[in-house]
């Protein structure tokens, strides 16, 4: 059944995300907080002993300016790993969260490790396809990565993996793209903005560095967690206009 023409609001979109955030805030920190972890001990897996953190140093631009080894990649691959699991994890949180069942970090975290292999073949199986269009020109990676925005709900929640999670992203978001495209761009705006503010806060607290980045990271998980429910908000709502037609992809 298909169900097209059913517009989903922008507006209404926010407020109910912003509910069940708000109703599962520590958790969804934690699985953000969590996620974010190795890009903070980066700089020392690369030089051990340099304590560029506790000098102040930007992790981004320390990592930018060291050259990458074996201990960078390890690094990386963890960081990735990491965060596919809490990427994972969070989309089943939030949808025990919507049908009304109480749901422990732990048993999150273990569903989502059980299917971390299907995760990240399919992330990777995305990213190859979507850096294959992209070649061609920029606009048909843009479409692309919209129709395959949902893959890791299709992973974590459905038990799809590989093209068959790739296709089942794209039959929810087929004739729905430009209403999708809108609510992302604005979403992604008011988190561009909400990014921006928290760089500079080390400017606003030129004596209080520490404080500056606490905010900043508390920021970072805020906009993080949000945008994640924001995403398993449209999924479930997009399998809810289109049910039962949508189980088999």
């Amino acid at each position: 059944m298909r169900t097209d023409g059913h517009r989903i609001r922008l507006g209404r979109t926010l407020a109910s995300s912003w509910g069940i955030f708000r109703k599962n805030f520590w958790r969804l920190a934690a699985l953000s907080g969590l996620a974010y972890v190795p890009s903070l001990f980066m700089p020392f897996f690369l030089h051990p002993g340099r304590g560029i953190i506790s000098k102040g140093v930007d992790v981004a631009s320390a990592v930018g300016n060291m050259p990458p080894g074996r201990d960078f990649y390890l690094a990386m691959a963890l960081s990735f790993t990491l965060s596919t699991v809490c990427f994972m994890a969070t989309a089943w949180l939030v949808e025990q969260s919507v049908l009304g069942r109480k749901v422990s970090l732990t048993r999150s975290l273990k569903i989502a490790a059980a299917r971390l292999p299907a995760g990240l073949a399919t992330l990777l199986l995305a990213f190859l396809v979507l850096v294959g269009w992209s070649l061609l020109l920029v606009i048909p990676g843009l479409i692309w990565g919209l129709y395959y925005v949902f893959w890791a709900e299709a992973v974590a929640l459905r038990g799809f993996s590989l093209m068959a999670a790739l296709r089942y992203s794209k039959r929810l978001v087929k004739g729905r793209w430009w209403n999708l495209f809108w609510i992302f761009f604005v979403v992604c705006l008011l988190l561009g903005l909400l990014i921006m503010a928290s760089t500079a806060l080390p400017m606003l607290l030129p004596r209080g560095k520490v404080l500056a980045q606490v905010a900043n990271l508390a920021l970072y998980i805020i906009g993080v967690s949000f945008f994640q429910v924001l995403r398993v908000h449209l999924f479930l709502t997009l399998e809810g206009q289109d049910a039962p037609g949508l189980v088999e992809p």
